[in-house]
């Protein structure tokens, strides 16, 4: 059961806005849409060697109450950092909503996580793009943001990884 004395945490939801510029490119803003209280568990993202190297970002898990503005293109702003939302399921019987968000990274803090350079880290996801055919960053926003293609293609890798995983 949700009640007041749990909501410790105050967590900012961000609606995006959709906006064409000059030259017919899409670009995406999240803008403030309410403060809300919630109860917020931090995770803190960990890097493990395995077959390959992969970066394991943190993470948050909200419990609040229901609000209808929130789906699942919002952002979450809690503790000065900006979450994606990757999952969330409303409970009908307590009116609360649960969400797990990971956070969204920086080009320079993403690049020292994988102890590379920034530039060799936009090399190499440019190629990705030329080879997928789309992009999946708007680079004109700070922190660079997934395009829908990359919030796709993120939740997808994600998934194969699991299976990976499981299947060894």
């Amino acid at each position: 059961m949700i009640t007041a004395s749990n909501l410790t945490d105050r967590i900012t939801i961000l609606a995006p806005r959709t906006d064409r510029d000059a030259y017919g490119a899409q670009q995406t803003a999240y803008i403030p849409l309410r403060k809300v209280w919630a109860n917020v568990k931090f995770s803190k993202g960990s890097r493990a060697l395995d077959s390959g190297e992969m970066w394991m970002q943190n993470s948050i898990v909200v419990t609040t109450r229901i609000h209808k503005e929130l789906t699942e293109y919002c952002r979450l702003q809690w503790d000065g950092k900006t979450y994606q939302i990757d999952s969330y399921n409303r409970s009908r019987t307590d009116g609360s909503i649960t969400i797990t968000a990971s956070n969204l990274i920086a080009r320079d803090q993403a690049a020292e996580q994988l102890d590379i350079s920034q530039p060799a880290l936009s090399k190499q996801i440019i190629a990705l793009e030329q080879e997928l055919g789309v992009r999946l960053f708007d680079r004109g926003n700070s922190p660079v943001q997934l395009t829908p293609a990359g919030e796709f293609f993120i939740r997808k890798a994600g998934r194969m990884l699991s299976e990976e995983d499981e299947l060894l």
